[in-house]
């Protein structure tokens, strides 16, 4: 294992907030209904045959452990059942599942106090991991450090330097990586051993992830959170698409205006990777050392572990702040695969209530 990562641990677990702002202390998931989250699906059910699309509503369960019980109820092997991301466990949640067609007379009988299920929307394939847009959170903050009214002023000040600055890091949450980075370290050893790995393994994602952090966090020390370098993979705004820059100076103007996003690596077999010798592939071979991980032990896992591009910045859309009562309220959508403590982090100095650890978060 390298020292590089060992002395960097904490701060590519937990990067620190990038506004340099005051923020209220206060306290998140006193209750499940304190955090809420409502998936958006990417598309709506199409009528086919073969599947049912269902609204899952859960309290203070995780997805896993919930589709176990659903499957249990309905009398079906868990592998039937769709799902598009994980919730979170402490938390009120609702999110799209889907099961066989030949469920469908069942679900009469499914019940549970913790768990609904709502009703069934004819489909024509399963559900499968990443088919969401996005995410709206409902939090609840409580126990204040200073009265809401200066609080809620205090978090719109962030709010709007966040919005202006273009967002803020597509950073992976503290959630990813388990208590003191236990899935880091596991994916590590898991790296060492390639013939033990499985598609979708949660530990090699959590390292996939701890190198992104990394190298976002080479950037913002560099400066370069908003600069394109040659070479760099860039995303179209409009339409997701990825390519090289070859023409930097051009492509930092699309970028200032809005039309790209800059992007950082998912190490894996299949994805764009930056022309060799440029700088931007001089950046992704930091991290790499840094893990000790060379490219090419991550090349040979092949469909084991694909890869991918991940934007460096992300704006959270439709956000609502308020108070009630002796708390303050934060209402917000962000893409998939954002997380919102990581926004959180940005407005509100937060601790878990009852120093609950920190939860699953996937979204």
């Amino acid at each position: 294992m390298n020292d590089a990562w060992l002395e960097r641990r904490e701060e590519i677990l937990n990067p620190a907030p990038l506004l340099e702002l005051p923020r209220p202390a206060g306290v998140i998931r006193s209750l499940p209904e304190d955090f809420q989250v409502t998936e958006i699906p990417a598309y709506p059910p199409d009528g086919g045959e073969g599947h049912l699309f269902l609204e899952l509503t859960k309290r203070g369960w995780n997805t896993d452990t919930a589709l176990q019980e659903v499957a249990r109820q309905l009398g079906l092997p868990r592998g039937e059942i769709g799902v598009a991301g994980q919730k979170d466990r402490h938390a009120l949640t609702r999110q799209w599942i889907s099961l066989p067609a030949a469920a469908g007379p069942r679900l009469e009988r499914f019940a549970h106090a913790d768990l609904q299920l709502g009703p069934p929307h004819p489909h024509s394939h399963k559900l499968r991991r990443g088919h969401l847009k996005a995410n709206r959170f409902r939090i609840v903050v409580r126990e204040l450090d200073a009265p809401p009214e200066s609080a809620l002023n205090a978090v719109r000040a962030s709010s709007a330097a966040l919005l202006a600055q273009g967002g803020m890091g597509h950073l992976f949450g503290p959630q990813r990586f388990g208590w003191q980075g236990r899935n880091v370290e596991i994916g590590l050893r898991l790296l060492a051993q390639p013939r033990r790995i499985r598609p979708g393994d949660f530990a090699l994602s959590a390292l996939q992830s701890a190198l992104f952090n990394l190298y976002w966090l080479l950037r913002h020390e560099r400066g370069l959170l908003d600069t394109v370098l040659a070479g760099d993979i860039l995303q179209k705004t409009a339409t997701g698409g990825l390519f090289y820059s070859d023409d930097p100076a051009a492509d930092q103007a699309r970028l200032a205006a809005g039309e790209l996003r800059l992007t950082g690596p998912i190490f894996g077999a299949d994805r764009l990777t930056p022309p060799p010798s440029s700088p931007a592939a001089a950046l992704e071979d930091e991290a790499l050392a840094a893990f000790g991980t060379p490219r090419e032990l991550w090349v040979s896992l092949g469909k084991r572990a694909p890869g991918t591009r991940r934007a460096l910045r992300t704006l959270p859309e439709g956000l609502e702040l308020g108070v009630d009562g002796p708390s303050l309220g934060l209402e917000f959508t962000l893409e998939s695969g954002a997380f919102a403590t990581r926004l959180l982090s940005e407005l509100v100095d937060w601790r878990e209530a009852e120093s609950r650890p920190h939860a699953q978060e996937e979204t």
